[in-house]
């Protein structure tokens, strides 16, 4: 497994290098969404060549949460499962299952918009909003200072008004769940990993000719969703809408999970 030094220091210089691209067919959008003033990336995901076309990903859907109503999490169910943060294994493994493949329509499916040749196209970048939501529906609190620049909160959106960057974008997350919030811990061992622990990777990228580059930044965001006979992890995740995957799968593209440059293995407390 590759790894690497210094890591803390490497996502704080990376982590506001937000990462756009992503999909639309109209470009009258796009400019209009520049001349209102809205920032044209809001997520640094990038889409992932895993199951789904981006078709199917937005025909899935794009959430109708913009509203900003406050969401509430269910209380902790309280079961033998639960942990020192509140976090209830069991409900996050239900919310996996249930809106792995089916988004939950509370919450927009984030999207960031960005160049292809000449013209602006708009991708699905939503794996981090996902993974936050089943953090949060697990039972760990959200703690909202009235910025998209601290905390770790969502109203259900994914612009600055509507959910933190430490909920919508990787190294933001990252950052908020080994340092301000405090509610995870690298590890180097796949068996310390449980269910609604985290992994991130650094996948290669094809406009970067498929080559790892030298800097630290991750690019994509998924849940320990179970394991196999083997007891390797499957994963699920959102921007190619999957459940149950090995954590370490290849399809034959070198953008894959296993054909990535980095790891990182979270285990939430």
């Amino acid at each position: 497994m590759p790894v690497f030094d210094h890591y803390q220091e490497n996502v704080m210089r990376n982590a506001a290098r937000a990462r756009c691209q992503v999909r639309t067919i109209f470009a009258l959008s796009f400019a209009a969404s520049i001349a209102a003033g809205m920032p044209a990336c809001d997520a640094d995901e990038s889409p992932l060549p895993q199951e789904s076309s981006t078709e199917e990903l937005w025909a899935a859907g794009t959430g109708s949460a913009s509203s900003g109503a406050s969401l509430v999490a269910p209380a902790p169910s309280g079961r033998s499962n639960l942990v020192g943060n509140g976090y209830d294994r069991d409900r996050a493994r239900w919310y996996i299952q249930r809106y792995a493949k089916e988004p939950n329509q509370d919450f927009d499916y984030c999207g960031a918009w960005a160049w292809h040749g000449n013209r602006p196209v708009k991708e699905a970048a939503d794996c981090t909003d996902f993974a936050s939501q089943v953090l949060w529906y697990g039972g760990i609190r959200t703690t909202n200072a009235g910025s998209e620049e601290s905390g770790w909160w969502s109203n259900g959106g994914c612009r600055a008004s509507g959910s933190s960057k430490s909920w919508r974008q990787v190294n933001r997350l990252i950052d908020y769940v080994l340092s301000e919030g405090r509610i995870g811990r690298i590890t180097t061992d796949v068996s310390d990993l449980r269910v609604g622990d985290l992994i991130f990777y650094q996948l290669r990228r094809k406009e970067e000719g498929d080559v790892c580059p030298k800097e630290v930044s991750f690019n994509h965001t998924s849940v320990v969703s179970g394991f196999d006979a083997g007891g390797q992890p499957l994963v699920s995740y959102h921007s190619n809408d999957a459940l149950d995957v090995p954590w370490r799968a290849k399809n034959g593209s070198l953008g894959s999970l296993g054909n990535a440059c980095r790891y990182l293995l979270v285990h939430i407390y």
